[in-house]
């Protein structure tokens, strides 16, 4: 079955920051001049279209990775999730949680992983 060799992801991101105004100066300076490239109306500004901050990386984090794969007939699914972003990459990268779940299924089951993930100091 060619769904036993594919690797399912899935990964969520928010805005780095709650809101517009809780974004750090130098960076609402960065994201008004972000705001003035992606706008797609008239009536957009910076504030109105932080919301989409989060698909930019240098004003999103990510919060949510979920990985699935077909074993045995079943779909198994992991998540990993958290509000650190630094903590939950290093738990995916492997340094708490990915080994000790994933390493055996997917050494036997797909023929190549590759898996590079990019942990920025804070």
């Amino acid at each position: 079955m060619i769904a036993d060799k594919i690797l399912f992801l899935d990964i969520e991101t928010v805005p780095r920051w709650p809101d517009y105004d809780a974004m750090p100066e130098h960076f609402r300076v960065l994201w008004n001049h972000k705001a003035n490239h992606i706008k797609n109306l008239p009536d957009d500004t910076a504030r109105s279209l932080y919301p989409r901050a989060g698909i930019y990386a240098e004003f999103g984090k990510i919060i949510c990775i979920s990985t699935g794969f077909f074993h045995q007939d079943c779909f198994r699914i992991k998540s990993f999730y958290g509000d650190d972003e630094k903590i939950m990459l290093e738990d995916f990268k492997g340094r708490r949680i990915w080994n000790a779940w994933h390493v055996s299924v997917l050494s036997s089951s797909f023929e190549m992983i590759n898996l590079c993930i990019s942990v920025f100091n804070s």
